[in-house]
């Protein structure tokens, strides 16, 4: 059945030592621009809320698929990352890649590291059958960013100074 007190722990636990590394280094990443724009308290507001409905929604698929188990905060950070797509889309940021024995890192934009994420999990849902799993379940955290994100810049409860996906979009950002 339904454990609500699960929504809440989930998004604190996780599988081992190196899902904590990456999601903290993503969190840290994203957060950085999201909690800059609306300060500290609201965004652990916004985080665990994230993290709360999305880890509801997966207990309840999951209910209705039969099987099924999610652990961490992966798809919290992906809503969160979501958001910084739709507030700060052209703020650049270090991506490191390797490629075989070759490492660097590249400067690239939120916007475009967003695009690059959502074909990755989507290569990784189509390879699974698109049945539930880890990549599903990151584009829902993704998809209720983005839509967090635009409520909020609709409501003009925060203020992107013109740097919005919307004014993006637009060719209007600010000079």
């Amino acid at each position: 059945g339904l454990k609500p007190w699960q929504w809440l722990t989930s998004i604190f636990l996780h599988y081992d030592f190196f899902h904590l590394l990456f999601n903290m280094i993503a969190l840290w990443a994203f957060g950085l621009v999201v909690e800059g724009k609306v300060g500290a308290f609201v965004f652990l507001c916004i985080y665990v809320g994230i993290g709360v409905v999305q880890s509801g929604l997966e207990q309840t698929l999951m209910l209705l698929a039969g099987s099924g188990a999610s652990l961490g905060a992966s798809a919290a950070i992906f809503g969160i990352l979501g958001i910084a797509i739709v507030w700060a889309p052209k703020n650049d940021f270090d991506v490191f890649w390797s490629f075989g024995f070759h490492a660097g890192s590249i400067e690239i934009p939120i916007l475009m590291y967003g695009f690059l994420t959502l074909m990755t999990e989507g290569v990784s849902i189509a390879l699974g059958r698109f049945g539930m799993s880890s990549g599903v379940l990151h584009l829902m955290g993704l998809g209720l960013g983005i839509g967090v994100g635009f409520v909020w810049l609709r409501r003009n409860w925060v203020d992107c100074e013109g740097w919005d996906l919307i004014h993006v979009w637009r060719g209007q950002e600010a000079s």
